[in-house]
């Protein structure tokens, strides 16, 4: 089997590498605060699933809701979340 040249070689090394670099996205910072209206889980989600309209998750948790952080207040008569509060962390 014959090689070759290596300026072919190299033309095709910079193209793949060409090829690469326009492909990359850019990095995207990530919040260590969710959003509000993202819910979360109290521990290891394990699985996904989508349907049409509806997402399905399983794993070891408990809670599934609203970010609350450490601490929430709650209303004295209802013992529900309040309808404004801060996010404690």
């Amino acid at each position: 089997m014959k090689s070759k040249p290596w300026s072919v070689t190299l033309v095709m090394a910079i193209a793949i590498m060409a090829l690469a670099a326009l492909n990359v996205t850019g990095a995207r910072a990530q919040s260590s605060s969710p959003r509000e209206e993202t819910w979360v889980t109290n521990g290891a989600v394990n699985a996904v699933v989508q349907t049409t309209d509806t997402i399905y998750i399983g794993g070891d948790f408990t809670y599934v809701g609203p970010a609350t952080g450490g601490g929430v207040p709650l209303d004295v008569t209802t013992g529900t979340a309040a309808a404004h509060w801060f996010l404690y962390e």
